[in-house]
């Protein structure tokens, strides 16, 4: 096999091979009965002719000359492509992203005061290791977390973004017949990212903790990075899920504290204040706008 081809084919999975492969023979197919008296029919270079002998047969191998590697090249890139887009699309449909976070990006998300180490972090995130991100409610870490797991996404690996209270509750749900508990647990352990959302958000119960100890010692030992988010400082969240899974928190993630202020409540006493104003304001006068004597 050329050089370029094994270079190309190394990262997929077998049978995106076998589907590229058997292009390439189809295209060698189609080129061989183009040959016209030993010459390529679209160049006209002449063509190699080997022979080697398979049991009792006699069999004509042909060396591509240098224009149709170059169009195996560039059919086997294109459909790479297209395999790498599908990869994508079917992972983004697996990764449990809501509606509100789809489209999240680090480009577009409002850095306010007290974002920036949040925000440095999730920029240098390379999936080396996890992110614990602390904070008020409001403050954006569940944003910043969709936005990681994106862009993760969009370098086609596999992730999750579970949301704790939601994703306990699908467990519980299982015992009542709705899914598998294994297949929900093996689910958040073997994806390339995970993501916790709203950490100690839960009621504290030793069925909690021992359901999420599972999922972050496995990923712990298999060093698969997993990015937390939560309203709780490490001694709060200690007391609510136990001190072993603060212990795997603080032996595989970077830590950062998110110190802004909700965004939402922000927005909204922005809205009363301007409510506020225009209930003062004369007729025919606007907020924000001169009135003309």
């Amino acid at each position: 096999m050329q050089t370029w081809l094994g270079d190309l084919l190394t990262d997929i999975g077998l049978m995106e091979r076998i589907d590229i492969l058997i292009g390439i023979k189809e295209l060698r197919s189609e080129w061989e009965h183009g040959m016209i008296n030993g010459r390529c029919g679209i160049c006209g270079a002449d063509i190699n002719e080997r022979t080697r002998h398979i049991f009792s047969n006699i069999v004509r191998i042909y060396a591509p000359c240098e224009c149709v590697n170059r169009t195996m090249l560039t059919k086997t890139a294109d459909r790479l492509r297209v395999l790498s887009e599908c990869a994508i699309s079917k992972n983004r449909a697996k990764a449990g992203l809501n509606p509100m976070f789809e489209n999240a990006d680090l480009e577009t998300f409002e850095r306010r005061p007290g974002t920036e180490d949040m925000v440095e972090a999730a920029l240098a995130f390379d999936m080396t290791s996890g992110l614990f991100v602390m904070g008020s409610y409001g403050a954006g870490k569940s944003h910043i977390a969709a936005a990681i797991c994106n862009r993760m996404l969009r370098q086609e690996y596999t992730c999750r973004y579970a949301n704790v209270p939601e994703t306990l509750a699908k467990i519980r749900a299982t015992y009542d017949g709705y899914g598998s508990e294994s297949r929900i647990l093996d689910e958040l352990i073997t994806v390339d990212l995970l993501v916790l959302d709203d950490m100690g958000a839960e009621k504290p119960t030793e069925w909690v903790a021992d359901r999420l100890y599972t999922v972050i010692d496995a990923r712990y030992r298999h060093m698969r990075p997993t990015i937390y988010t939560t309203n709780l400082n490490l001694d709060e969240l200690a007391a609510r899920v136990g001190e072993r899974i603060v212990d795997r928190v603080l032996g595989s993630c970077r830590i950062v504290v998110c110190e802004a202020k909700s965004y939402r409540q922000g927005v909204q006493h922005l809205k009363l204040r301007m409510k506020a104003q225009a209930a003062h304001v004369p007729d025919g006068i606007r907020v924000g706008h001169s009135h003309a004597q």
